[in-house]
């Protein structure tokens, strides 16, 4: 039965993945800004590093060469603010296109579909049900794929790259910091399902008042 319902929900992530076929070339764009700006982002915290050794808690250097550090890690910090304010806005900008080419796409295959269906279909559905699939489901749908899974990407490489720096500066340190992962793991397991639950108890109550 488990298996069934995992390649069940399979195949429809395929078939909501057809709508994103016309613009691969857009999601190719989003996938490399978003892995470039989160690598990017990752350079502030390498340069800690040199930061506190060769600036504030160096010896044996002239103030001068002091200066001259602090002004290069400066200035690459700053470059690096004003690309990732540039790449943030384009990838906005290119993820709403996005985002509202997809919703289109899904609502008018749902307007189609519809039209199709028997009048005892509509007569047997209530209103609400079928205004909040329309709207609020096809807003969550495209919110997903365009969104959430961008935000999951980020959040792989953001947590992949800021070990790998942690491993390299401290690795002792590191350890430390991952301890609690597997209790985070666990409340995460056991609150999510609990979030599904709220939110189907959202969705039936937002049903009813399109009903109304």
């Amino acid at each position: 039965m488990g298996n069934s319902n995992k390649f069940k929900n399979i195949k429809i992530v395929m078939r909501l993945l057809e709508y994103f076929k016309p613009y691969r070339r857009h999601l190719i764009i989003i996938f490399v800004l978003t892995v470039g700006s989160t690598l990017l982002g990752l350079v502030p915290v390498y340069l800690m590093k040199p930061l506190t050794d060769d600036v504030f808690v160096a010896t044996g250097i002239s103030d001068n060469d002091r200066i001259w550090t602090l002004s290069i890690l400066c200035f690459t910090l700053i470059v690096v603010h004003i690309v990732l304010t540039v790449t943030s806005s384009i990838l906005e900008y290119l993820q709403e296109c996005l985002s509202e080419k997809v919703g289109v796409n899904i609502r008018r295959s749902l307007y189609a579909h519809l039209q199709k269906l028997d009048l005892q279909f509509f007569y047997e559905e209530r209103t609400g049900d079928l205004h909040s699939r329309i709207t609020d489901d096809t807003e969550s749908l495209k919110s997903f794929f365009v969104y959430d899974l961008v935000n999951l990407i980020i959040s792989i490489v953001m947590f992949v790259g800021m070990g790998v720096i942690l491993f390299y500066l401290d690795w002792r340190l590191t350890i430390i910091l991952l301890l609690p992962m597997p209790l985070i793991v666990i409340l995460m397991k056991v609150f999510g399902g609990k979030i599904i639950i709220v939110y189907r108890k959202l969705y039936n109550k937002i049903a009813n008042m399109s009903s109304l």
